[in-house]
């Protein structure tokens, strides 16, 4: 008996083996990775397990932390009333300390001012009343610089000068006219004569600066009436409002205006 057999048949019997192989083949996978979960199982419970309480420590240890914060804070609120009290009280000492100073350095330079007048042959009520403007100007709060009288130390005097200017927010054109001014006195001083001091205050809209001790030669051509010449005199007077001999100073008054 022949039995008979196509390529048909052959291509039939391939498929299936092809077939049952794929199945064994996804049977096994499928086995493997079942494997796989049950123990990505087990170690998520494990984990699950030893986590959990350390999660819990740590939730009560935030509690514990949160609770020391808020005690912390307020201790901070404690010191920071403790603190302001403290600069309350400073503050009150210090305006009761300031004044009686501000009087003491005002007799001083009173006193000194008239002594300076009374030396330059002035009568002696003229010298009280120059010890008391001096007196009343030291009262206020002013800048005072000491440097020696040689050129290249001016420039300390406009960095000081720029300074206040810009602390007081002055126009560029007040801050150029006591610049002249100031250099006009300066130049004409005698670099070995020892050192000079400049002092500068605001007071009632106006920047004064007094300038001294300063040569008899040098005060009698400020007090000179200005001629028809660029003299002393008339630059000062171009740059500022009032020009006064103080015993050997003079003060420089210029009245001053905010930039804007």
């Amino acid at each position: 008996m022949v039995i008979a057999f196509s390529f048909g048949d052959l291509a039939y019997a391939a498929l299936a083996v092809f077939l049952v192989a794929v199945g064994l083949g996804l049977g096994w996978a499928f086995l493997r990775l079942a494997v796989t979960f049950d123990r990505l199982s087990s170690l998520i419970r494990g984990t699950e397990r030893s986590v959990l309480p350390v999660i819990e420590k740590v939730g009560g240890s935030v509690d514990r932390v949160n609770a020391q914060l808020d005690k912390l804070d307020t201790a901070t609120d404690s010191a920071v009333d403790a603190v302001e009290a403290v600069d309350e009280a400073v503050r009150s000492v210090s305006f009761a300390v300031k004044r009686p100073v501000q009087k003491l350095a005002g007799f001083t330079a009173g006193v000194s001012h008239g002594w300076a007048s009374l030396r330059a042959r002035r009568g002696w009520s003229a010298s009280v009343d120059e010890a008391k403007a001096a007196a009343a100007r030291r009262e206020h709060d002013e800048i005072t610089l000491t440097l020696p009288r040689e050129r290249e130390f001016h420039r300390v005097a406009h960095l000081v000068l720029g300074g206040l200017a810009v602390r007081l927010d002055l126009t560029i054109e007040n801050l150029e006219d006591i610049e002249i001014a100031l250099d006009a006195i300066l130049d004409r001083t005698d670099p070995q004569a020892g050192d000079i001091t400049v002092r500068m205050a605001l007071r009632d809209g106006a920047l004064e600066t007094s300038v001294g001790p300063l040569a008899p030669r040098l005060l009698d051509e400020i007090e000179r009436e200005a001629d028809s010449g660029l003299g002393l005199r008339r630059v000062l007077d171009s740059t500022v409002e009032d020009v006064h001999v103080d015993g050997e100073w003079v003060r420089l008054t210029k009245k001053v205006a905010a930039r804007g």
